[in-house]
């Protein structure tokens, strides 16, 4: 059994099925050390194997669509793709995919179209001649579980549908996710400016109680006013598709400065150790871990390349 393949069919009944009857064995690696029955802090890599190999289940912990095998939001085995409605291009807008609302309306609209690919899904359609009309506009709401948290759309790609045809695809709009990895990246937060920009709209992912880092560093750079955004946004983090395309917001709260004391000048580098190390992700979860490490998902993805993301160099 690969661990990490655990949960990648999240999306169908018997994806996840699966997922929930392998993920059940480890129970014990998700609850506090407080609780007599925790096993995380004695068996560490364990947990953190399977913590991070069954972060969709957890993420999807409080939603009702993580139920059974007959629950909402899962396709199964023969699934219908309908016409596209004839406001797909609207729904699934940049525009709209930059609100949680907008994002969920589109993700569940092109929910269906996932399978196309049955060698990726286990599922399959009735009828897949509606395969292509999906699949651009589709692109920037993918989901996968393929160790990253959440599919980053290709701007531009080459499949082959169930249909056996070959499509050419231009992304006619950039994915979030895209930009705010070029914007995120490691080899570009010095200075940070561009980055913060570019996580604006998804400033209601990481409001908290704790006033984490990337709390800090906004207000440093928008003031403590209406400007900030983390002062009047409302936590969205529930939005886990809207959230994974600001995932890379994640290198804000592990920045260090290793300019040294005598130096006016700031020198970030991202810490990506400490929230990767199995004891970080055997007690918090593997999702810190997979934010931090996702500009690099182009080095071992097949869905996208590194150069979408203008990461061409990590090839």
């Amino acid at each position: 059994l690969d661990l990490h393949e655990i949960c990648s069919d999240w999306i169908t009944e018997s994806g996840r099925q699966k997922c929930q009857t392998e993920c059940s064995m480890a129970e014990c690696c998700s609850l506090p050390a407080t609780n007599k029955n925790s096993c995380w802090e004695e068996q560490a890599e364990e947990c953190a194997t399977y913590r991070a190999a069954c972060m969709a289940l957890e993420l999807h912990s409080g939603d009702e669509s993580s139920g059974g095998s007959g629950s909402s939001g899962a396709l199964g085995s023969k699934t219908i793709l309908y016409a596209p409605p004839s406001n797909l291009p609207i729904l699934c807008s940049s525009a709209a995919l930059e609100t949680p609302g907008g994002f969920d309306n589109c993700a569940n609209v092109c929910r269906p179209s996932r399978c196309c690919f049955p060698d990726m899904f286990d599922c399959n359609l009735a009828d897949d001649r509606y395969c292509e009309d999906y699949q651009d506009l589709c692109a920037s709401v993918a989901e996968s579980w393929r160790g990253s948290g959440h599919a980053v759309a290709p701007s531009s790609s080459t499949t082959t549908s169930s249909s056996g045809g070959t499509t050419s695809t231009s992304n006619q709009n950039p994915a979030i996710a895209n930009e705010v990895m070029k914007k995120c990246n490691a080899a570009n937060l010095n200075p940070p400016s561009e980055c913060i920009e570019a996580c604006r709209q998804g400033a209601c992912c990481y409001v908290s109680s704790s006033y984490l880092p990337i709390e800090q560093i906004f207000e440093s750079y928008y003031g403590a006013g209406a400007k900030n955004p983390m002062q009047t946004a409302v936590t969205c983090a529930s939005s886990v598709g809207f959230c994974q395309q600001y995932g890379s917001c994640e290198h804000l709260n592990h920045m260090k400065d290793v300019a040294g004391w005598n130096s006016d000048e700031f020198n970030y580098v991202v810490d990506v150790s400490t929230p990767c190390k199995a004891e970080h992700i055997a007690q918090f979860g593997a999702l810190q871990c997979s934010n931090v490490c996702q500009p690099a998902h182009c080095c071992f993805s097949g869905e996208y390349a590194c150069d979408d993301v203008q990461l061409g160099h990590l090839n």
